[in-house]
């Protein structure tokens, strides 16, 4: 279970494979007033009781026509508030505070029932492993070649250019990560210095899957060449900057971008190899591209 409190809802008791959405900061609170930005005001009519004063009269004969003379007609609407702003470092301290929480819950989860293993829990699709910290999911082949911009995204993301896609939520692969010590760093923008690598806990990832019968586990970078040399990808982890914080939670939920080979904020995790600025740089290896395969998962490690 996942347990603890709100001011709104008081003590809460949820069971981790029900979660649908994580949100962060005062989500709740700003769904409210929003609920109520959209309405006129106009004042209402002051009741008539018969016996104003004669200078609130409006015939001169003792009796009120239910208005105030101070009363003005209200003619505008209320105004909506500006386009909210990400401030990075307030971003930053609220999804740290956040991330907390969610760490702080690992022991409750441990002791939940689950139809795997005592140390793994499911989030969804994700089955998360607190022994050797490790979360899988299911993944299909998207596109077999051509020019690509991702490794991994939702099958509501950009499947337009990407390597790989999932049913799995971005949410719950994002939770799974915190979950096991994942630490992101929630910026709302990446440098454009390629000499600057982007921030976060590297996350190695390897490819899984049943062939004719027999294991194969492929590093992910094997499955991607680069145009300039056509080299697969270097070995190494992938950043987990955690995607850009908006006031809803975090924007890989609703883009779909988990993985991403150029630059790009919005999804869970980066590539910190030289040419992550270039647009078109990748392409995908389909001589590694299994034809036949069965149970194809991807694997993330968090480090210790």
């Amino acid at each position: 279970l996942i347990q603890g409190s709100s001011d709104l809802y008081g003590a809460l008791s949820i069971p981790i494979e029900s979660v649908q959405e994580l949100t962060i900061g005062d989500f709740e609170n700003w769904r409210h007033k929003k609920s109520f930005q959209q309405w006129t005001l106009q004042p209402a009519r002051e009741p008539d009781f018969g016996n104003d004063d004669a200078g609130d009269s409006g015939s001169g004969n003792g009796k009120s026509n239910g208005l105030r003379k101070s009363d003005k007609k209200f003619t505008g609407s209320v105004s909506t508030e500006a386009p909210v702003k990400v401030d990075p470092a307030k971003s930053k301290v609220i999804a740290e505070e956040a991330s907390a929480k969610l760490i702080a819950l690992q022991d409750t989860t441990s002791s939940a029932p689950s139809t795997k293993t005592s140390s793994s829990q499911e989030l969804g699709k994700v089955i998360i492993n607190a022994t050797d910290r490790t979360l899988r999911f299911p993944v299909s082949i998207n596109q077999r070649e051509g020019l690509v911009e991702y490794m991994l995204v939702t099958e509501e993301g950009k499947t337009h250019e990407s390597v790989f896609k999932t049913s799995a939520k971005a949410l719950h692969i994002h939770l799974g990560l915190l979950l096991l010590g994942g630490k992101p760093v929630y910026v709302s923008q990446l440098s454009s210095d390629p000499n600057t690598i982007p921030p976060g806990d590297p996350i190695e990832i390897e490819l899984t899957w049943n062939e004719n019968g027999e294991s194969r586990t492929h590093r992910l970078g094997t499955f991607v060449v680069t145009r300039n040399n056509s080299e697969t990808l270097s070995p190494g982890p992938w950043h987990y900057n955690g995607s850009i914080v908006t006031r809803e939670g975090i924007l890989a939920e609703s883009v779909g971008s988990i993985i991403s080979l150029r630059l790009d904020a919005e999804a869970i995790l980066n590539n910190p190899r030289p040419g992550r600025l270039n647009d078109d740089l990748h392409y995908v290896n389909t001589t590694a591209l299994p034809e036949v395969f069965e149970d194809m998962q991807m694997v993330f490690k968090v480090g210790k």
